[in-house]
C-alpha cells in the first residue's frame, strides 16, 4: 500500500512539474516579447521625434538661405552690373551682397554672369575671394541659369570649407536671365546645435556632408565601389576624398547597425532636396536591457518554482515515511509491552500454579516469536542495546543500512564504535552517545541526528529515536534509525538553488529589491539598486520600500492592495541625496525559501525624460506657431507663439478651434477654406515629406494675415498626427509689395532717362552735320543707347 502511494505521488509530481515549467516558459516568452516590443516602440518613437527635430532645423535654415538668394536676385541693385560692369554698378551690387552676407551670417554672397564668371563677392577683400572664379561646373549655377532655384551641398574649391549653396536667376526687364546670385552658408552652427544626436546628412551615394560626429564628415556612410569613388572625385563636389566608409555595409531603414562598437537603430528620412536624406542612429541598449530582464526574470521564476516543488515533494515523501515508521514503532512498542506484561503474569502464575507452568512457557515462547517476527519484518532499522550500552540484537534493515552481513558483526559493540570519532557538530561520538542515552532514559523517548559509519567506512547521516524498555525484567534501549541522506541532499539542493538565484539578482544590470508583502520591509537589494539609491546595502535592508519608491502611494500598492498580478509603471525613485530619479518599476510576486515575497525591479529612464524635455523646450520656444493636429479630433496641442499669433490668451482656447474656424470663408484663389484645408490635410497624411503652402488666417479680432504653412506627419502614441508649423509672412509680403513698387518706379525713371539720351544724341548729330557742312570736323562722338535698357 505504501509503495503504491509513493509511486502515485511521484507520477503526479512529475506531471505537475512538466506542466508548470511549460506554462512558465510560455509566460516568460510572452512577457519577454511584450517587454522587447514595448522597448522597440519607445525607441522608434524617440527616433521619429529626434528625426523630426533635425529635419525642421535643417529645412528651416536652408529655406531661409534660398529665400535670401531669391530676394537678392530680385533687388534693383543687382541687375546694373550685369548690364554694364562699371565701378558705380559694382559698388551697388557690393552694397546688396554685403547686407545679405551680414544678415545671414553667410560665408559669401556673390554675383555670377552668364558665362559662370564671378563679377563680385562679399569676400572680395579676402585671400580666398571668389571674384574671377568660374563656376559653370557647379550644379547650382546650371540650375539657376536655366531659370530654377539652385541648391547644392559641396566642398569649396577655393575656401576649402563645406557649405550649402543656394542660387537664383537675375532677370532683366524682358524676363531674360542675365546672371546668377549665389549664397554660400557654412553649417557648423546647425551641427553644434544638434550635437546631442548621432545623425548624418548624406546624398544618394552615401557621402556624409553634415554630421554631429566631426570625424565622419566628408566620408562615406557605407563602402563605395571604385567607379562611384572616381565619379565623386571628378565632380569636385566633396573635395579630393578618400571617402572612407563609416559603416561596414549599406543598411535598410529601421535596421540595426554597428557604429563605433555600439549597436544602434538606423532611420533614414528624405528631405525636400533631391537625393539628400537624414540618417539618424539611436542606441538599442534599452531594447537589449528589456530583453535580458525578461529572460532573467523567466529563468528566475523557473528556478524558484522548481525549488518550491522539489521542497514540497521531498517533505511530503518524508512525512509519509515518518508516519509509516511511527506507526510501525508504536505497533512494535505495544507488542513488546504486551509481551512483557504477559511474561510477568506468567511468572507469577508459575510460582502459585506449578501445574500451569508448561502452558505459561508455551505462551511466552509464542509471544516472543511474534515479537521477533515483527522486529525482523520492520522496514525501519531497529537495534536493541543492553544496560552496558552494547548491541545485543538488531533486524536485517539495520544490517543493510550499515552494510554488515550478520548480527555477529555488530554484537557487543557500542553504537559509538559504529560512528566516526567526531560528529558533524564537532562533539566526540562516545560522549554524545552517553548524553543522548541519558536524555532518553530521563524523558522516556528522545530523537536526534547521528552520523554513523558503514562497514566500508562511508559516512551515513541518520535520525535516531531511543525508547527505553524492559525485557525479561532487565532494562534495555531500542533504537530506531532513519537514513537522512536523501533529505539532506534535497535541503542542500534547495539552498544551492536559492544562492544561485541571489547570484543572478546581484549580476543583472537592473535595480532589484526583495520585499516582504505584509510589512513592506526591504529584505535584500542588489548592487545596482544600492548604487541608484546611494546607500550601502546594510542601510537599505530593513526599511520600508516607500522610503525610496512610490513615496506618495504608501497604502496603494498594486500587488498587495489592489490584487494585480504584475505591476509595470513609471514611478519616481528618491535617492539618499534627496534627488528624484524617473524609473520604470516592475513588481511580481515570487516564492523564495517557502515564503511569499515581492520582486521589485526598476530601470533608470532619466535620459529618455531629458530627451522628451528637450523636444518640449524646442516646441515651446519656437519663433513659429506650432500646433499638433489630429485628423479625427482637430488640434490637440499648441505652443504659446501660436496662441499669441491668433490673439488667444491661453492655449486651451486655441485648440478648441479648428483650422477652418481660424480662416476666412475663402482663400485668395477663390477656393472655400474648408475644402482647401481638407485637401491639404489629406495630402500631408499620405506623404513622407513636409508639405508647404501659403494660407490666409484670421485672428480673434477679425484681422487677416498671410502665413506659410508646413505640415509634417508624425507618430504620437502609435497614431498618425500632423505637426503644423505656421509662420507669419506679413512683413515679407509687405516687403515684396514695396519692392514691386520700387521696381516700377525705377522702370519709369529708366524710360525717362533713355528718352532724354535719345534727344541729346539727335541734337549732337544735328550739330555734327552743321559742322561738316561748314567744313569743320565733327565735335561729338555718338554712342548708341543699348536696346536692352529700353
Amino acid at each position: 500500500m505504501i509503495m503504491s502511494i509513493f509511486h502515485f505521488t511521484k507520477k503526479r509530481f512529475v506531471i505537475a512539474l512538466l506542466c508548470t515549467l511549460f506554462i512558465l516558459t510560455v509566460a516568460g516568452w510572452v512577457f519577454t516579447g511584450y517587454l522587447v516590443g514595448m522597448a522597440t516602440r519607445m525607441v522608434e518613437r524617440e527616433l521619429e521625434n529626434a528625426n523630426e527635430i533635425i529635419s525642421i532645423n535643417l529645412t528651416s535654415e536652408l529655406k531661409r538661405i534660398e529665400t535670401a538668394a531669391t530676394a537678392t536676385a530680385g533687388s534693383p541693385l543687382t541687375l546694373p552690373v550685369l548690364q554694364a560692369n562699371t565701378p558705380e554698378n559694382i559698388e551697388k551690387a557690393n552694397n546688396i551682397l554685403d547686407r545679405y552676407h551680414k544678415a545671414l551670417d553667410a560665408a559669401a554672397c556673390y554675383l555670377i554672369d552668364n558665362n559662370g564668371l564671378t563679377l563680385t563677392s562679399s569676400n572680395r577683400n579676402e585671400k580666398d575671394s571668389f571674384v574671377g572664379q568660374n563656376y559653370t561646373f557647379r550644379s547650382y549655377f546650371q540650375q539657376a541659369i536655366k531659370g530654377g532655384i539652385g541648391h547644392l551641398f559641396a566642398y569649396g574649391t577655393v575656401s576649402k570649407m563645406r557649405g550649402f549653396y543656394a542660387s537664383a536667376p537675375v532677370r532683366n526687364k524682358e524676363g531674360q536671365i542675365v546672371g546668377v546670385v549665389a549664397i554660400k552658408k557654412e553649417l557648423e552652427d546647425i551641427e553644434i546645435k544638434l550635437k546631442q544626436y548621432i545623425w548624418f546628412l548624406v546624398d544618394q551615394s552615401g557621402i556624409i556632408f553634415m554630421s554631429s560626429q566631426p570625424e565622419a564628415r566628408l566620408k562615406s556612410l557605407w563602402p563605395l565601389s571604385d567607379e562611384q569613388h572616381q565619379k565623386i572625385i571628378l565632380s569636385k563636389q566633396y573635395g579630393p576624398g578618400p571617402f572612407e566608409p563609416v559603416l561596414q555595409k549599406r543598411f535598410k531603414n529601421k535596421a540595426e547597425v554597428t557604429f563605433q562598437g555600439g549597436e544602434y537603430l538606423a532611420s533614414q528620412n528624405v528631405t525636400p532636396y533631391e537625393g539628400i536624406s537624414v540618417v539618424l542612429l539611436w542606441p538599442t541598449g534599452q531594447i537589449s536591457m528589456y530583453r535580458s530582464f525578461g529572460i532573467v526574470l523567466t529563468l528566475l521564476g523557473l528556478l524558484l518554482t522548481l525549488s518550491f516543488l522539489a521542497t514540497v515533494y521531498t517533505f511530503t515523501q518524508s512525512n509519509i515515511r515518518m508516519e509509516t515508521l511511527l506507526k510501525e514503532s508504536q505497533s512494535q512498542a505495544a507488542a513488546l509491552a504486551d509481551s512483557e506484561g504477559q511474561l510477568r503474569v506468567r511468572t507469577d502464575e508459575l510460582e502459585s500454579q506449578k501445574t500451569e507452568s508448561l502452558h505459561a512457557r508455551q505462551a511466552a515462547e509464542s509471544a516472543r516469536a511474534r515479537s521477533d517476527t515483527l522486529f525482523n519484518a520492520s522496514t525501519s532499522a531497529h537495534v536493541i542495546i543492553n544496560s552496558m550500552a552494547q548491541i545485543v540484537d538488531c533486524n536485517d534493515t539495520f544490517l543493510r543500512l550499515l552494510g554488515y552481513a550478520s548480527l555477529e558483526d555488530v554484537a557487543g559493540k557500542h553504537p559509538a564504535a559504529l560512528a566516526p570519532p567526531l560528529q558533524p557538530d564537532g562533539r566526540n561520538s562516545m560522549e554524545k552517545e552517553i548524553e543522548m542515552v541519558g536524555i532518553a532514559i530521563e524523558r522516556g523517548r528522545h530523537v536526534f541526528d547521528w552520523m554513523c559509519q558503514g562497514a566500508r567506512g562511508e559516512a551515513i547521516l541518520v535520525e535516531v529515536t531511543i525508547i527505553p524498555l524492559m525485557l525479561d525484567g532487565e532494562p534495555y534501549l531500542m533504537g530506531i534509525w532513519h537514513d537522512l541522506t536523501e533529505r539532506k541532499e534535497t535541503e542542500e539542493a534547495i539552498r544551492t538553488a536559492e544562492e544561485r538565484s541571489r547570484t543572478i539578482l546581484n549580476a543583472i544590470n537592473v535595480g532589484t529589491m526583495i520585499i516582504d508583502p505584509d510589512t513592506k520591509f526591504i529584505e535584500d537589494v542588489n548592487p545596482v539598486a544600492a548604487d541608484m539609491i546611494g546607500l550601502p546595502k546594510e542601510q537599505i535592508i530593513g526599511r520600508r520600500c516607500h522610503h525610496f519608491v512610490c513615496m506618495s502611494d504608501e497604502d496603494q500598492c498594486p500587488i498587495t492592495d489592489h490584487g494585480q498580478t504584475i505591476d509595470n509603471s513609471e514611478r519616481m525613485m528618491l535617492n539618499a541625496r534627496g534627488e528624484k530619479i524617473p524609473v520604470i518599476k516592475t513588481v511580481v510576486p515570487m516564492v523564495l525559501g517557502g515564503r511569499k515575497l515581492l520582486l521589485e525591479s526598476f530601470i533608470d529612464i532619466t535620459q529618455r525624460k531629458e530627451a522628451e524635455d528637450q523636444a518640449n523646450v524646442y516646441f515651446n520656444s519656437s519663433a513659429d506657431g506650432l500646433l499638433i493636429l489630429s485628423p479625427e479630433r482637430g488640434f490637440i496641442n499648441a505652443n504659446k507663439t501660436a496662441a499669441a499669433m491668433f490673439g488667444f490668451e491661453n492655449i486651451d482656447d486655441l485648440i478648441k478651434c479648428g483650422p477652418v474656424e481660424l480662416s476666412p470663408p475663402y482663400q485668395p484663389d477663390g477656393r472655400p477654406s474648408q475644402e482647401a484645408a481638407m485637401e491639404y490635410i489629406t495630402k500631408a497624411m499620405q506623404m513622407d515629406a513636409m508639405l508647404r503652402f501659403d494660407w490666409i488666417h484670421r485672428r480673434t479680432n477679425g484681422t487677416e494675415f498671410p502665413c506659410e504653412i508646413a505640415l509634417l506627419q508624425i507618430l504620437l502614441a502609435g497614431q498618425k498626427h500632423l505637426l503644423t508649423n505656421i509662420r507669419d509672412i506679413t512683413e515679407r509680403k509687405q516687403a515684396e509689395k514695396e519692392l514691386r513698387g520700387r521696381m516700377e518706379e525705377l522702370e519709369r525713371f529708366s524710360r525717362l532717362t533713355i528718352n532724354r539720351e535719345k534727344m541729346m544724341i539727335q541734337l549732337k548729330e544735328e550739330i555734327n552735320t552743321l559742322l561738316v557742312q561748314a567744313g569743320q570736323e565733327k565735335k561729338y562722338k555718338i554712342v548708341e543707347v543699348s536696346q536692352t535698357n529700353s
